[in-house]
C-alpha cells in the first residue's frame, strides 16, 4: 500500500522505499521514525506522514 501510494504520487519507488515501507508496515517502528527515513530520501513530509499512518491504522 505504501509503495502504491508514493508510487501514483509521483515517487519513484526503488529499493529504499520498499524497505521502508515494509518496516512501516510491520508496526517495529513508530510513525514518526517512518516518515523520517521516508523524508531522509526525499519524499515530502505530508506524503511521509500520511502513508505511515495508513500503514500504522492496519
Amino acid at each position: 500500500m505504501c509503495d502504491n501510494y508514493l508510487g501514483n504520487h509521483g515517487y519513484r519507488v526503488g529499493p529504499l522505499v520498499e524497505r521502508y515501507c515494509e518496516v512501516g508496515a510491520s508496526g517495529w517502528i513508530e510513525v514518526p521514525v517512518c516518515a523520517s527515513d521516508l523524508i531522509g530520501i526525499g519524499v515530502k513530509p505530508d506524503d511521509a506522514l500520511t502513508v505511515c499512518r495508513l500503514a500504522d491504522s492496519k
